[in-house]
């Protein structure tokens, strides 16, 4: 795992005012991320909450860092980019292992993107879908849609468990906190 760059002092902040205590928040963002069914109050607590939209940019930064107009308040040596990474998994391979690698990574950005606007507005698009049909192998001879979605899972998991922890380390200032998750990054 890469060392967590994406928490500045502003994010650590606005995500411990929403998700200090407040798990189920959490777990309701996770219902969305997955395109599970909501209820009314589960919708109406997305709404309120991703309302701030300095919530949703933080979560943003979490879940799709990209170089954007912010790149002024991010330290020297810390931009983070979604696409970051992927040169070690194709630099030397064969064509299949890059076109397998680069369009399962697009699809997983497709899929964050997607769930990011429904933290907006729950019913705004179809839910995110995560299901995997392997009886499909002949038309994804690759496995593009199940590296996506396992990738997706992960991924998602990671910053939810990420945004967990800076909630509950309000006593830590950001840069403790920043040292904190970048040594569990590396276990």
């Amino acid at each position: 795992m890469e060392q967590d760059k994406s928490v500045n002092e502003k994010d650590v902040e606005v995500l411990q005012k929403y998700f200090k205590d407040n798990e189920r928040l959490l777990r309701t963002m996770r219902r969305v991320f997955y395109g599970l069914s909501l209820t009314e109050e589960q919708k109406k607590t997305i709404r309120e909450a991703f309302a701030d939209e300095r919530l949703f940019l933080a979560i943003r930064r979490k879940f799709l860092p990209e170089l954007d107009l912010e790149i002024d308040d991010v330290e020297i040596g810390k931009v983070q980019d979604l696409w970051l990474g992927v040169e070690q998994n194709i630099f030397g391979h064969g064509v299949d292992a890059i076109n397998q690698t680069v369009s399962y990574k697009f699809e997983n950005i497709e899929m964050v993107k997607k769930a990011l606007t429904l933290l907006k507005e729950p019913d705004s698009t179809t839910p995110v879908d995560i299901s995997y049909d392997p009886n499909l192998i002949a038309n994804d001879p690759l496995q593009i849609k199940l590296l996506a979605r396992n990738m997706y899972i992960r991924h998602v998991e990671t910053q939810l468990l990420s945004i967990w922890v800076i909630a509950g380390e309000e006593s830590k200032s950001p840069e403790d906190i920043k040292k904190m998750l970048a040594e569990n990054s590396t276990k």
